[in-house]
């Protein structure tokens, strides 16, 4: 049997890994993933959606042009487009972030 190791010698020095990256500061604290990007862009998401929903209303002439019913139906849609703007820890873990 051989007494070699694939990849690894021991003569030879091994590069040490880089030191984590700082964490964020200032402005780029809100827009790194965690719980402080969570609050905006769930109310960016809502407004965009709202938005849509009453300029297409009022474009077609529908009226009562904020109807809570449909509001409701598009909100439930674009909040899960907003989960995609900060994923659970294994879904980043799964992405290699």
């Amino acid at each position: 049997m051989s007494d070699t190791v694939v990849g690894f010698h021991e003569n030879e020095a091994q590069a040490e890994h880089p030191a984590p990256a700082p964490p964020p500061r200032g402005f780029h604290r809100l827009l790194a993933p965690g719980w402080l990007r969570v609050p905006w862009m769930m109310a960016l998401f809502f407004g965009i959606g709202a938005g849509i929903v009453v300029l297409v209303r009022w474009a077609e002439g529908w009226d009562p042009i904020w109807d809570g019913s449909v509001i409701t139906t598009v909100e439930k849609n674009s909040f899960s487009f907003s989960r995609r703007a900060f994923p659970s820890k294994a879904v980043r873990m799964r992405r290699g972030m």
